[in-house]
């Protein structure tokens, strides 16, 4: 029993492998000559979107190894930028208005939000909706390690060799080698490197 089980699992992961490379092919195919820009060695997993909000606006770049999990979404009307070697993980969203750049190496886990942009509230007699954005520019350098269900906010710089923790909120610059956690987040920790 225990072979049988152990040589459907091989098929299921070689079947699995086989739609993997073949939906990363499909996706270098329809980018190919739009606004995404693919390198190589990139693999996307299902249900991977794209939205671009004004009229192809939004410019991605993957940068060689990406590995993009299910139902990660981009979006925007800025730039994306992504390292290489960085993994994205399930269910993350990335909206660039302005500019995301993703450094080399970084690992991002499940349902991250990385927003540049946030609604303008405080315009008297105008719906929120209507008030616009206030937009400014993410950078996460690189070897970084962003914990499942983070959030990072406009304006933010996480330095590189630094950890966030799950589910923090980034509202300040996280300086390099640090750990951050909390809402918002704080520094913790200096990471001590041997």
């Amino acid at each position: 029993m225990k072979g049988k089980r152990h040589a459907l699992f091989c098929i299921y992961r070689f079947f699995r492998n086989i739609l993997t490379f073949i939906r990363t092919r499909w996706y270098i195919l329809k980018y190919r000559y739009s606004f995404v820009k693919i390198g190589k060695k990139i693999r996307i997993r299902s249900y991977f979107s794209v939205n671009s909000y004004d009229k192809g606006t939004l410019r991605i770049n993957f940068d060689d190894g990406v590995y993009i999990d299910r139902m990660v979404s981009l979006r925007g009307t800025g730039n994306i930028n992504i390292g290489k070697y960085t993994s994205i993980g399930e269910k993350t969203t990335i909206l660039a208005e302005q500019e995301v750049t993703i450094g080399d190496y970084v690992q991002i886990a499940q349902n991250c939000v990385i927003s540049d942009n946030d609604h303008v509230f405080n315009k008297k007699n105008t719906k929120i909706m209507h008030s616009g954005v206030n937009k400014q520019k993410i950078t996460i350098q690189d070897n970084v390690w962003i914990g499942a269900n983070a959030t990072i906010v406009k304006g933010v710089t996480i330095g590189e060799g630094s950890v966030v923790a799950a589910g923090a909120v980034i509202t300040k610059d996280v300086p390099p080698h640090s750990v951050a956690a909390g809402i918002p987040a704080k520094i913790i920790k200096q990471i001590d490197y041997k």
